[in-house]
C-alpha cells in the first residue's frame, strides 16, 4: 500500500510538473479523480492516512496553479467536492485532523479565487456548508477553536 500511494504520489508531481493542453487536462483530472477514489476505497494504517492527506493536499495545489476553461472548472470543483468528501469518511489522528481542516481552507480559498459560472457557484456553496459539518465535528473532537474559527470565517 505504501508503494501504491508513492506512487500515486510521484504521478501526481509529473503532472504538475508538465504543463500541457486542455484535452491533456481532462486526462490529468481524470487521473487525479481515480487516485482519490482510489485512496478512498483502499483503508489504511494511520501513517498511511498521513500520506492520503499529502497527497490530498498536492493534488489542491495542482489544480489552483493551472488555469483552465470553464468546462475543466466544473471538473475542478467536482474533483475537489470528493477530495473534501473523501477526507471527511476516513477518520484519523488529531494531527491528521489539523492538516484536513487546512486542506478544507485551501480548498475554499482556491474556490474563491476562481471565478465561475452559476451553476458551478451553487455546486461550491454545497460544499462550504460540507466544510462546516466538517469544522463541526473537529469542534466536537476538541480541536483548537480560534483554529476551527478562522476555517467558518473562511468559508463564510
Amino acid at each position: 500500500m505504501r508503494q501504491k500511494l508513492l506512487l500515486v504520489r510521484q504521478t501526481l508531481l509529473f503532472l504538475a510538473d508538465n504543463p500541457c493542453s486542455e484535452g491533456i487536462m481532462r486526462q490529468r483530472l481524470l487521473l487525479v479523480r481515480q487516485t482519490l477514489l482510489f485512496l478512498a476505497e483502499n483503508p489504511c494504517s494511520g501513517g498511511q492516512s498521513e500520506a492520503k492527506v499529502i497527497i490530498g493536499e498536492e493534488t489542491l495545489l495542482f489544480l489552483a496553479e493551472n488555469p483552465c476553461s470553464e468546462g475543466i472548472m466544473r471538473q475542478r470543483l467536482l474533483l475537489v467536492r470528493q477530495a473534501l468528501l473523501f477526507l471527511a469518511d476516513n477518520p484519523c489522528s488529531e494531527g491528521i485532523m489539523r492538516q484536513r481542516l487546512l486542506l478544507v481552507r485551501q480548498a475554499l480559498l482556491f474556490l474563491a479565487d476562481n471565478p465561475c459560472s452559476s451553476e458551478v457557484m451553487r455546486q461550491t456553496q454545497l460544499l462550504v456548508r460540507q466544510t462546516k459539518l466538517i469544522v463541526l465535528f473537529a469542534s466536537l473532537m476538541g480541536e483548537n477553536d480560534h483554529f476551527t474559527g478562522g476555517i467558518v470565517r473562511t468559508a463564510s
